[in-house]
């Protein structure tokens, strides 16, 4: 085994001259599941490289302008799209990953959803039993508890409000913080290191113990030769313009990719590593949503405190594959907040104007309908995706019921989704929501929770990654991310993606011969 560098983070803009370095184990991405291997197995004694494609920036340097963090801290600017334009997914690309500009929302996956993952993909150790120790770890890891109903903002405690008045049941979420003050900036990166992103928890942790994590560079192939990983084949950026500047090649016997549910297939597929399932890249769920937007007649503004503290999962079938759909609290900025609502100039600008008194809850789907990531021409990422009818019609329920919540909560006007222009003046206009030319309107969706690409299980020819997490047919080469359930999530994935990390690292580890296995 290598000896054992100290660790350190070496940014894109210190590097000057290529590179080949070797390792015990590359990964790459310092995400929810690279950062929890890394740490895992720099703390087994293994010499560790992270490669994270997007920059490292600190807390000190996190800002509350919306255009400004979506550049730095989001992928493509926080504009990454399907191929027809219908759907927007938000992304983090820095170190730490998608949980730095997550809203800090911490489930683990339902019993169900484990019980039909293990009956389905033939992993049994997959089933509740043999994830609950896991999960209990890393809730204690990072401080995961309910927000305490004293931080519940006006945003969130209305949508409390029209559920209780519909007789719906209601949530109070639990968060991955500590010492959380409510400033409502976690989508632009917690500016007080509260909430338990990877960039300040795991990525330390895996610092300290040895591993050494690349900023600014990109991952371009994994080599492979005699069924089995060989290196990394990756090149430095340039902060500014994410131009090739350097390049860096990594020699590994363990490659574990951790690049999420869209970025791990791409990279995979531009490989071309052999994939006998026919699966790679396909079976893309991503738990689509549509905000619905109440105005009120007192102020809300709320931007301030925790922008996600409360849903209603009463119409979610958490049975996976099952549908269904939650009713969550959150809000935006107002560049963000503006693009969900209809109108043009003056007239866009005066329903704008109410920013401060406006509610905002999302209708998220639990999509059946799957969707494929491909590379098309000059390795470009294309992700087609289109819900399916019962999907669609599922979500439009889902639009109407949010609205009907909201003016029960006491919104005198609601705005139905983005694109289809539907001002509703009172709930006799929710009628208007049920006419065919409503329903065929092309909904504007959002999505944070990509998955399934490369799918695990058993059988090689219905699954990408083995039950350990390693590629069917190729040694040494692991998957640890979303892209990894063997079937849809239906909550928020951080928790998960968390311990089925830590199960990979213990197989990984375990196989190289560690001096110890991982906590």
């Amino acid at each position: 085994m290598s000896a054992r560098p100290s660790g350190r983070i070496v940014e894109g803009s210190s590097v000057d001259r290529d590179l080949s370095l070797d390792a015990d184990a590359c990964v790459i991405g310092s995400g929810a599941g690279g950062a929890v291997v890394a740490r895992a197995l720099a703390e087994a004694g293994m010499k560790i490289v992270v490669l994270e494609e997007g920059p490292y920036v600190s807390s000190r340097e996190f800002v509350s302008d919306e255009g400004e963090s979506r550049l730095r801290l989001y992928r493509d600017g926080g504009f990454r799209g399907n191929a027809d334009g219908s759907l927007v997914l938000l992304e983090g690309r820095c170190v730490g990953g998608s949980t730095v500009v997550g809203l800090g929302t911490a489930i683990p996956a339902p019993g169900e959803v484990l019980d039909h993952w293990a009956r389905s993909s033939g992993v049994a150790d997959l089933a509740p039993a043999g994830l609950a120790d896991r999960f209990a770890r890393i809730a204690r890891e990072i401080s995961v508890a309910p927000v305490p109903d004293t931080m519940i903002n006006p945003n969130n405690a209305l949508l409390r409000r029209g559920a209780a008045r519909l007789r719906l049941s209601s949530d109070v979420l639990a968060r991955a913080v500590r010492g959380c003050a409510g400033c409502g900036r976690c989508a632009e990166g917690c500016p007080t290191d509260a909430k338990r992103s990877m960039l300040v928890s795991y990525v330390p942790k895996a610092l300290r113990a040895g591993a050494t994590l690349y900023a600014d560079a990109r991952a371009d192939a994994v080599l492979f030769s005699g069924g089995a990983v060989r290196g990394v084949r990756a090149a430095i950026l340039e902060r500014a313009t994410r131009r090739r500047k350097c390049s860096l090649d990594v020699r590994a016997p363990v490659i574990v990719v951790a690049a999420g549910a869209i970025e791990s297939p791409s990279l995979l597929l531009r490989s071309h590593v052999p994939d006998r399932s026919g699966l790679l890249g396909k079976k893309l769920r991503v738990n689509p949503s549509v905000p619905v937007i109440g105005t009120f007649d007192s102020p809300i503004r709320g931007y301030r405190g925790i922008p996600q503290s409360v849903w209603s999962a009463q119409f979610a079938d958490l049975r996976a594959g099952k549908g269904g759909y939650t009713i969550e609290g959150g809000f935006a900025g107002p560049a963000t907040f503006g693009s969900t609502l209809p109108g043009y100039g003056v007239a866009h600008k005066r329903i704008l104007s109410r920013y401060n008194r406006m509610a905002l809850v999302s209708v998220v789907l639990q999509d059946r309908s799957a969707g494929e990531v491909r590379v098309g021409r000059g390795a470009t990422v294309e992700i087609r995706y289109e819900p399916r009818k019962e999907d669609r019609a599922k979500l439009l329920e889902g639009v109407r019921r949010a609205a009907l919540l909201l003016f029960r909560a006491g919104a005198h006007e609601v705005f139905a989704g983005p694109r289809t222009n539907a001002i509703l003046a009172d709930e006799m206009d929710l009628v208007h929501l049920d006419r065919p030319e409503f329903r065929r309107i092309a909904l504007r969706m959002t999505a944070t929770r990509p998955q399934g690409t490369c799918r695990m299980g058993a059988d090689p020819s219905r699954s990408v990654i083995d039950p350990r997490g390693e590629f069917h047919g190729i040694k040494g080469l692991f998957v640890a991310d979303a892209s990894v359930f063997p079937g849809p999530l239906g909550v928020p994935p951080q928790m998960t993606v968390m311990a089925l990390a830590a199960r990979a690292a213990e197989a990984i580890a375990a196989s190289a011969g560690a001096r110890r296995s991982p906590a």
